[in-house]
């Protein structure tokens, strides 16, 4: 028995989704998406059916060994080292625990799809539908507290989803003379990746809903990025009818929303709030690895935290993820990583299949997202490594 929806379906050779493992891989990328935070906890809820069926094939399983031991070391191994040197130095437990514990999803998720055929592109597919879907729920809400005659219940949804900053960041902003809505989810910036592979097979509505979503989420890197990726599609594609009527949007919008403009070329300013925090973050960082050299190679620990200049205080997460992720976890364990990541990247963009191409720009995308903001170390960030990972072939044993 098989879900016959596109999205389930990779062409003749790879059939169609079995309908368990079809419901686990959305049940588990939708609630990590939009509970991202564990607000409601529905993220924790899809780990148990995910991890049910990967122990019920497990026994059909046969692994790369190459691949096998260096996801052990950067999924199992290394955390739990990070974790004990977190504990050991000072690091508050929970707080540690919930660090590491972000990596075993990814672990329940390789195990999972061990038992699709190799190179299969449809968990990625999956995500990135997954994270359309935020995408259309950032419209709704807009829409339904701009055009309805009563706001009031939109707002008291706003007001109920601020109240936890494992939701996101809500609010309201003032647009000229207009008071809109602001609905940052924690999982926004994976809207980036999205419409990455989106536009780059060709699904337009898909691109338009992801894009729209960061808009209207004022997630002014996402937006630049985007940009950058469609201005580089459109010069490589040589659709020059693409880049005009995005130059035209682009300029359209600067004219009529000079207050959106602004907001999003705050990124480029060296002078701007968010950008001297960060210089600051920066700058706190070398000092600490001048201070500890070992803490470059080795991390501070999951859970430890920093004097930073930027926030004025000891802090254990900031918005340059990617140095935050050596700071907790060292070059012992980045570099291999980076060295996968690479890899795997590099096998999907050289692949013959426009859909691998899409999935390796798209986890380059989802790569620079996500270092403008701490949602490296986040769990979805690692479901959709190894869903790409997957697709890239790189996950079983070869003939040898």
């Amino acid at each position: 028995m098989a879900i016959r929806a596109h999205v389930f379906s990779a062409g003749p050779s790879n059939g169609i989704l079995p309908v368990p493992m079809a419901l686990v891989l959305v049940f588990l990328f939708v609630a990590n998406t939009l509970d991202t935070g564990g607000a409601i906890g529905l993220k924790y809820v899809s780990y148990l059916p995910a991890a049910l069926l990967a122990a019920a094939g497990l026994w059909r399983v046969r692994f790369d060994m190459t691949v096998t031991v260096l996801a052990l070391f950067l999924f199992l191994a290394y955390p739990s080292f990070s974790l004990f040197l977190g504990i050991a130095t000072g690091a508050e437990p929970a707080l540690a625990a919930s660090q590491v514990t972000a990596f075993l999803p990814a672990v329940v998720l390789a195990l999972l799809l061990r038992q699709l055929e190799d190179g299969d592109p449809r968990p990625f597919r999956i995500f990135c539908w997954s994270a359309c879907a935020l995408g259309g729920v950032v419209i709704v809400l807009f829409s339904l507290f701009v055009f309805l005659p009563v706001r009031a219940p939109v707002a008291q949804l706003m007001d109920a989803l601020s109240s936890s900053p494992r939701f996101g960041y809500f609010g309201f902003r003032a647009l000229g003379e207009l008071e809109i809505p602001s609905t940052y989810f924690r999982a926004t910036l994976f809207l980036v990746p999205a419409f990455t592979y989106f536009l780059l097979t060709g699904r337009k509505t898909g691109a338009f809903v992801s894009f729209l979503g960061l808009v209207l989420s004022f997630s002014r890197a996402g937006i630049l990025l985007c940009l950058a990726l469609s201005v580089i599609y459109g010069l490589a594609r040589r659709k020059f009818g693409f880049l005009i009527l995005l130059g035209t949007g682009v300029a359209a919008a600067l004219l009529l929303l000079p207050d959106v403009g602004r907001h999003v070329m705050e990124v480029f300013s060296l002078q701007s709030h968010t950008t001297k925090i960060r210089v600051r973050h920066f700058d706190s960082l070398l000092t600490l690895f001048d201070d500890n050299p070992l803490s470059l190679l080795f991390g501070q620990g999951a859970g430890a935290e920093f004097f930073t200049t930027g926030e004025g205080a000891n802090v254990s997460n900031i918005e340059i993820d990617h140095f935050n992720m050596i700071r907790k976890f060292g070059l012992a364990w980045f570099l291999p990583f980076m060295a996968l990541f690479v890899h795997t990247s590099a096998r999907l963009v050289r692949s013959g299949t426009p859909e691998k191409r899409a999935v390796g720009v798209s986890l380059c995308a989802m790569f620079l997202a996500a270092g403008t903001n701490p949602v490296f170390g986040n769990p979805l960030f690692f479901l959709a490594f190894v869903a790409a990972l997957h697709a890239s072939g790189e996950t079983r044993e070869r003939p040898g």
